[in-house]
């Protein structure tokens, strides 16, 4: 397309581009994105005016808050606000970093309405729990919104049943510490003894100190003792 582009105004490029907005699919908000990067100020009028927004897949989260992006960029307000409308009430819940993507695109959009709508659903119930990174970037995106509730909803999830990994527990601890969510914190690092991460766990605050003699099954500092004390 690049090399048709470079022929002139009235070379073939204009005319592929021109059936390409007038029949291609709008089911792939990503392929719908692509008439702006190439400047078809024509084209993408045209491709605007058969309603992308009501038309795209909301499977991809990543590709719905890109299009959110690009739609804002170039003053499409009306194809903002009804793609935020459906992503609000219809979006998946299945990844928490797209989860934040979306917040974040809705928020940039001026969407606010919407972002009530999307929280309204309930995603710190809703989200899957396995990666620890993605869940601690979900909770300091509700903290910024001041969506508390959520906050707690997601925090006691993760405290009690989230998979531990020492690689993204640590960065998850910081989350919930920044939210505030102190009880949270406490029951996730409890559970990393039994788990098999006490190291990682002696990294956290004044651990290292406290149960320098090891830790009892109830969770509680070991006694002190020598090794003369085993014998």
């Amino acid at each position: 397309m690049d090399s048709l582009r470079k022929a002139g105004p009235q070379d073939p490029f204009t005319v592929l581009a021109s059936r390409a907005v007038a029949e291609a699919p709008l089911d792939n908000p990503s392929a719908v994105c692509w008439p702006r990067w190439v400047g078809a100020g024509d084209q993408i009028r045209a491709l605007l005016g058969r309603d992308p927004a009501a038309a795209v897949s909301l499977d991809d989260l990543y590709a719905v808050s890109w299009l959110l992006d690009k739609l804002r960029w170039i003053g499409a307000d009306d194809q903002v606000v009804r793609l935020a409308g459906r992503a609000a009430a219809e979006a998946p819940f299945s990844n928490p970093l797209l989860v934040c993507d979306l917040l974040r695109a809705l928020r940039k959009a001026g969407a606010d309405d919407q972002v009530r709508a999307l929280l309204g659903r309930n995603p710190a119930a809703a989200v899957p729990l396995d990666n620890l990174y993605a869940v601690g970037s979900l909770v300091s995106s509700l903290r910024r919104l001041g969506a508390d509730d959520q906050v707690i909803t997601l925090a006691n999830r993760a405290a009690t049943e989230a998979p531990l990994d020492p690689l993204t527990a640590a960065f998850l601890l910081d989350r919930l510490r920044e939210a505030g969510a102190h009880e949270q914190f406490s029951t996730l690092a409890e559970r990393m003894p039994a788990a098999g991460w006490f190291d990682e766990f002696r990294n956290i605050d004044d651990h290292r100190e406290r149960f320098r003699f090891g830790c009892e099954w109830d969770g509680s500092p070991s006694a002190a003792w020598t090794w003369d004390d085993l014998g």
